[in-house]
């Protein structure tokens, strides 16, 4: 079984786009696009209003789902190259008392049984070749008449190293960016605990300013001044206290910027702005807000070459 699990798990791991968790996004944000420039709006949405959730469920789907690679064949010729390794080390011996180690020994190493074999008393060294054939005879009977049955594999989901190339699926609360980090980097005791993001277009989080219109500008450029909602808090607060208050576990001021991620984040939000708005009964974004933040005639075949280009397509 170990044979077709490791296949099945290295399989995945040479998928050329899963090297990190930067690949894996722009491979991920790629599928949605496509989606949504065919007309399909319906994942991208989902995606926005749970990030976290949704790129998650992809990924599990994905990487269980992938078809590259053999393990019921590598299981097979595992167990036909163990059996034959079996036959030999019964022939190779030279007394009971050897067939009998073996034997005792191979049951502890396969299903961790202590298994004794006892043949005292009950067959002569005369009989040993006699044995011996009679044991291959019968190893060799099973094993034809009854081949490997199929096993269920385990998921590479379940694999800790492959999920970890997934990274941190934070959301910031601002703007709905997933955070670049590693996984589980929210539990160091240093600074690289802090949660770092590519900062997107806040509407896409459905963040509103105060006439309920949805906000095209990314959370790191917005100043300080600026009234936050959020909480479902009755009173807005600004966004010099928010960030120190509320998110100091998120870095604002000195974001993981990168181009194309910013490019094809505002191209998201011209396409499903309007379906956001109305999915939380809000206004969408004005077209100066859009033109102002860069979100209008943006070239989505450029786009996606460029991304094709950054995940090696």
């Amino acid at each position: 079984m170990n044979a077709g699990n490791n296949e099945r798990k290295d399989s995945v791991r040479n998928i050329a786009w899963l090297i990190c968790a930067e690949s894996i996004r722009l491979k991920y944000f790629e599928n949605l696009a496509e989606k949504v420039h065919n007309g399909e709006k319906e994942d991208a949405i989902r995606h926005f209003l749970n990030p976290k959730r949704c790129i998650e469920s992809w990924f599990v789907r994905t990487i269980n789902s992938n078809s590259s690679g053999n393990p019921e064949q590598k299981y097979k010729d595992t167990f036909s190259a163990e059996f034959k390794r079996v036959l030999q080390e019964i022939r190779t011996c030279h007394s009971y008392e050897e067939i009998k180690k073996f034997v005792n020994n191979y049951m502890i190493q396969v299903d961790n049984v202590d298994y004794k074999l006892d043949l005292y008393g009950q067959i002569t060294e005369n009989d040993l070749k006699i044995f011996q054939d009679i044991i291959e005879k019968e190893l060799e009977t099973k094993g034809n008449n009854h081949p490997p049955r199929r096993e269920p594999f385990q998921k590479p989901s379940d694999d800790k190293s492959i999920m970890e190339r997934l990274g941190c699926t934070e959301a910031c609360y601002l703007c709905g960016a997933l955070c670049w980090g590693s996984r589980d980097h929210h539990e160091n005791v240093d600074e690289t605990k802090i949660h770092h993001s590519s900062h997107q277009s806040a509407g896409l989080a459905c963040v509103t300013n105060d006439t309920d219109e949805l906000v095209a500008t990314p959370c790191h450029n917005r100043t300080d001044d600026t009234n936050m909602w959020y909480f479902n808090k009755n009173e807005s607060t600004k966004r010099s206290f928010a960030k120190v208050q509320d998110f100091s576990d998120w870095k604002f001021d000195d974001p993981h910027c990168m181009h194309v991620f910013n490019d094809l984040m505002c191209w998201f939000f011209d396409k499903l702005h309007k379906d956001l708005a109305k999915s939380r009964n809000l206004k969408p974004a004005s077209y100066d807000d859009l033109k102002k933040n860069g979100c209008l005639s943006l070239n989505y075949n450029d786009i996606i070459s460029t991304l094709k280009t950054k995940i090696g397509e």
